[in-house]
């Protein structure tokens, strides 16, 4: 249990020895050094990238008023440049600049009607913030931190399998690992805005 002091509240049913007194606070000092040390190793290792996160049905936001379709529950246009596909109001959230870490690809094999087809997946790593789900959207960008200015590099990926990196013995989150799958010529979602 986390107290306000940002440690952990130790109770003898937590540790099988019973070696620390019930109500003691142990402050959670490696999960902050292993924060920062992934913050630090994405700055100096990582590639800007920026993080546009998918509105979802628990979010609360309306749905799209130009193409949802109430009786069939889905868009009648994909291509919708108010909802981008996802049948809700703005479709996605703000953008947000962090950086990434493209790390070894882990290699899928597909079967398809023409045969079998390899395909490369690279991982990404990124630090805790900002919080990502399957679906959402990241590009590689240029980023000129002192302007603001952000240069799309047209590499846009769709995440997929969010696994969120933890340390024990608090389990605070210090970083996120996925996998990307690259956007197609032709998919509307090259379009979204960054801005």
């Amino acid at each position: 249990m986390l107290s306000e002091t940002h440690g952990v509240v130790a109770n003898t049913s937590d540790h099988p020895s019973g070696g620390y007194p019930q109500g003691i606070v142990m402050v959670g000092v490696d999960s902050l050094l292993a924060e920062q040390a992934v913050d630090d190793a994405h700055e100096n290792l990582g590639h800007w990238v920026a993080i546009r996160r998918k509105i979802r049905p628990e979010d609360g936001v309306a749905r799209c008023s130009v193409c949802y379709d109430d009786i069939h529950g889905s868009s009648d246009n994909p291509a919708c440049t108010t909802c981008w596909g996802t049948t809700f109001e703005g479709g996605y959230y703000t953008t947000q600049i962090t950086r990434a870490i493209f790390r070894n690809m882990r290699e899928n094999i597909e079967l398809t009607r023409t045969g079998v087809v390899r395909v490369l997946v690279p991982e990404v790593t990124i630090g805790s913030d900002p919080n990502v789900k399957d679906g959402d959207l990241m590009v590689r960008i240029e980023y000129n931190r002192n302007t603001g200015v952000i240069t799309d590099e047209k590499e846009r990926y769709w995440i997929r399998d969010v696994q969120n990196v933890e340390l024990a013995p608090d389990y605070e989150r210090v970083g996120q690992r996925f996998s990307v799958t690259q956007i197609q010529f032709g998919d509307p979602a090259l379009d979204i805005p960054l801005s």
